[in-house]
């Protein structure tokens, strides 16, 4: 966003944006994983990233080259018997999404 502003506490804002749902890989300690989060933005125009949702990362040996590549689908987790997407601590009352591809 080229349209940011420093509010009064000198942080940066992005005023009239919209919040995104991010998906990106993260460690979790010695282990790489798929995070989902979503963005909040305050009434002062500061984003922060609130996380929600983990997942397995596929290696190559469980999927294709390019099933590996992309987030973690439900359908295939499932399918090898690992749990799908997952709740964090904090959002143990919501129900995890279904992730799919589409082609």
């Amino acid at each position: 966003w080229n349209n940011s502003i420093i509010n009064d506490e000198g942080e940066e804002i992005y005023p009239g944006r919209i919040p995104r749902c991010i998906i990106s890989k993260r460690f979790s300690n010695e282990t790489i994983l798929w995070y989902m989060c979503k963005e909040r933005i305050d009434g002062s125009g500061k984003v922060t990233q609130v996380f929600s949702f983990w997942a397995k990362l596929l290696v190559l040996g469980e999927g294709t080259p390019d099933i590996c590549r992309y987030p973690s689908q439900t359908s295939i987790l499932s399918r090898n018997g690992e749990a799908a997407w997952q709740s964090l601590t904090s959002t143990r009352t919501t129900t995890p999404p279904i992730v799919e591809l589409m082609h």
